[in-house]
């Protein structure tokens, strides 16, 4: 899947900017009153054309807001992604776990409509709408279904740390309202098959932008160390697909497959 020296490995869908929760670093503003679903036939229009110019991409991660808001709309883009032999992957808060048997339930139909791996995100953010012990539920009925899974901890480091390959400077929430997802941490991540890490992924959209300018003077130090990685931000190996047809590059919408500018807007990737 290469061209001009890119690899298209992954695809982000973002079922819906819906969310249970309004956490503060989040890049798409998700919200309980996002309005936007993303379209299976936005979608379909979307890998259509990703494929064609760099092959069927290895991942199809179906994710928001919260998708699983629209389960069957989640399992409609597990299906296109399916039939074009693209394993999909669920990104859920898990705020449908209600009890072990509804976990069950779920983590069945999500096995047999041929799901690999779900990311938990749980954290001292989401914290405030999910119960972590959430999270707790729905990794027991993962483990009994032997159905991978990752566990998102969205930390925020203190300013002036550096944490993945774009080093922005972040801000960490307090511990005591964290140790429920650092118990989570220690008890999952040596195991094979599952894992957890403690990351964050602010870019600069939605109230990750507010959580860039809130550093105040550092802000602009964060974009500047963005810019020193400008190559890799401009080439990545992932593409998101808003629940309003953007198409996200990173750090910037560059187009949106439901007007004029799809699909020539992936023309400045080739």
């Amino acid at each position: 899947m290469k061209n001009n020296g890119i690899r298209i490995s992954e695809i982000d869908v973002r079922v819906t900017d819906r969310c249970v929760a309004q956490c503060a670093h989040c890049s798409v503003s998700a919200s309980p009153d996002g309005g936007n679903t993303l379209s299976v036939e936005a979608a379909r229009a979307f890998l259509d054309e990703v494929a064609k110019r760099w092959g069927a991409p290895k991942h199809w991660c179906l994710s928001g807001g919260e998708p699983m808001l629209f389960p069957d709309r989640v399992y409609e883009l597990a299906q296109l992604g399916s039939s074009r032999g693209i394993a999909p992957r669920l990104s859920t808060n898990g705020f449908w776990a209600e009890s072990p048997a509804v976990a069950r339930a779920e983590v069945c139909r999500l096995r047999e409509a041929g799901f690999a791996h779900v990311w938990i995100s749980t954290d001292s953010f989401h914290a405030e709408s999910v119960p972590v012990e959430r999270a707790h539920i729905l990794i027991e009925a993962l483990k009994e279904a032997r159905l991978a899974f990752f566990v998102n901890l969205n930390y925020l480091l203190p300013v002036g740390e550096e944490i993945g390959g774009l080093g922005l400077p972040q801000v960490r929430p307090e511990v005591e309202r964290d140790g429920e997802t650092f118990r989570i941490h220690q008890e999952i991540g040596k195991r094979v098959d599952v894992g957890a890490h403690g990351w964050c992924r602010v870019m600069d959209l939605g109230r990750g932008k507010d959580a860039l300018n809130s550093l105040g003077r550092r802000a602009a130090e964060a974009r500047r160390i963005l810019a020193r990685y400008r190559e890799q931000v401009e080439r990545p190996s992932t593409l998101e697909l808003a629940a309003n047809g953007d198409v996200i590059h990173r750090c910037k919408a560059i187009g949106n497959v439901n007007t004029e500018r799809f699909p020539s807007c992936l023309d400045v990737l080739s």
